[in-house]
């Protein structure tokens, strides 16, 4: 018979996962205020220039019209939302990001697109340069070649892996935005860890005093990318 050799229980403990201590999700639009305010001065100007030029081709009522639509639909792609999951464990964080909104974007693009391509028809003939008709034809052929299902969530899914607590050295707390923040060396960059409501943030914040490092320096503060 066989001698079976004993197992070493460290082996076991090696291959599993670490202790989950924390697990949340969350919905919010990942860009900063002032990228944002910059975005929409950006697309605001653009508007304003494409509505100049086809006041001076003389366009009609619909045309505006149309126009005001795309830039609201252009907002709106601008303003979309991720919904975040974080995983909190004693090796670190995990954090996965999936914009679920995916359809809805696809639609708002397609409208933009066929918009923007009713607007160059428009212009083609206003102004007698029939070039122009290359633009909705190219658009609607990249429109009926391309497949439109959306991907499935996995496939959009992104995870973010943080190092050891023990690499970090400062941590902000954004109180008013629930939002905790560990930073390694620079300040401007780490993992943002949004919370939904105060009573999670205050357990977070508990926790991650326990896991940090005792030099770590916190740091009350608004944190100016949220």
């Amino acid at each position: 018979m066989q001698n079976s050799q004993p197992t070493d229980p460290s082996d076991s403990l090696a291959t599993s996962p670490p202790e989950t201590l924390m697990n949340w999700s969350i919905k919010a639009r990942l860009i900063a205020p002032k990228d944002l305010r910059n975005g929409i001065l950006a697309i605001t100007i653009g508007m304003l220039g494409v509505a100049g030029m086809l006041s001076w081709l003389g366009g009609d009522n619909w045309v505006y019209g149309i126009c005001a639509v795309m830039y609201v639909l252009m907002l709106l792609l601008l303003t979309v939302r991720t919904h975040l999951s974080f995983q909190l464990t004693r090796d670190g964080i995990t954090i996965s990001k999936y914009v679920r909104s995916d359809r809805a974007a696809r639609i708002t693009i397609v409208v933009v697109v066929v918009i923007e391509a009713v607007v160059m028809l428009w212009l083609a003939v206003a102004t007698g340069t029939w070039w122009l008709l290359l633009t909705p034809l190219f658009i609607a052929y990249i429109l009926l070649t391309r497949e439109m299902a959306p991907p499935s969530p996995e496939a959009c899914t992104e995870h973010e892996h943080g190092p050891g607590w023990e690499q970090y050295r400062y941590l902000t707390i954004d109180r008013k935005r629930r939002i905790l923040v560990p930073h390694i060396s620079e300040l401007s960059i780490g993992f943002e860890l949004r919370l939904p409501d105060m009573a999670m943030f205050e357990e977070c914040l508990a926790l991650l005093r326990e896991l940090l490092p005792a030099q770590v320096e916190y740091l009350e503060r608004d944190w100016e990318y949220a």
